[in-house]
């Protein structure tokens, strides 16, 4: 990459990737029953969807970070919550949103166990919806960008095929 706008157009190609990845992680949860291996790639799918609007190295322009002018105004809130459910309960491990109870069993060996929330994996399923919805309509607005970048960079004008 010779400069910030190949650098720029070189992201948002990588981030249409994180996307990719993420709407295939819902669609292959609808072919499991809900469990653990759902559990999987509803996390595959959150976490890929937030990484492009966490901070991301670059060369030129650094940090990396998709504008949330990308969002559709009508999913901010989706958004936003798929964001919170990334940094506080897929990506790391807050207590708060876990909400564990420490309990100590036993007379003659003591022993501390933790219990923690697990009844969010339907309540998160639930509002995770339209996620689909959203991913498509986020990567319909970074195409737009990415013609203008394509033209910068070539000097020609590209449209795009299929839709």
């Amino acid at each position: 990459m010779k400069n910030e706008t190949e650098e720029e157009y070189v992201f948002l190609r990588t981030c249409t990737s994180d996307f990719y990845m993420a709407e295939k992680s819902l669609s292959l949860m609808e072919d499991f029953e809900f469990g653990y291996i759902q559990f999987v790639f509803l996390r595959d799918a959150v976490i890929s969807y937030g990484r492009p609007f966490s901070k991301n190295r670059g060369i030129h322009n650094t940090p990396h970070r998709l504008n949330t002018e990308y969002v559709p105004d009508k999913y901010s809130q989706l958004h936003d919550e798929i964001l919170r459910l990334r940094d506080t309960l897929f990506a790391h491990s807050d207590i708060l949103e876990k909400n564990p109870k420490l309990a100590l069993l036993g007379d003659t060996r003591p022993i501390l166990a933790i219990s923690h929330n697990g009844s969010y994996l339907s309540e998160i399923k639930e509002s995770l919806e339209n996620m689909s919805v959203l991913i498509a309509c986020v990567q319909e607005n970074i195409r737009k960008r990415q013609l203008v970048l394509e033209k910068n960079i070539t000097g020609k004008t590209h449209r795009v095929s299929g839709h």
